[in-house]
């Protein structure tokens, strides 16, 4: 893994498999461009979100970094 320089975030890139009507979804919110302009844009501000509210809700706790 790559060093961190100051106040940089490291990320790391996964392969996700999903139905073919959450892909379809995915799409629909790619054209509205709220997003993200690609799916895999628009997953990770989703995936970052749903996961920022399980933190304000306390379902997942630990250090924010």
């Amino acid at each position: 893994m790559p060093r961190k320089k100051n106040g940089e975030t490291t990320t790391e890139q996964i392969s996700v498999t999903l139905p073919s009507q959450s892909v379809k979804l995915l799409e629909k919110l790619v054209s509205l461009g709220l997003h993200g302009s690609s799916r895999g844009e628009v997953a990770r501000a989703l995936i970052l979100s749903r996961l920022e509210q399980l933190f304000a809700d306390s379902l997942i706790t630990g250090k924010r970094k």
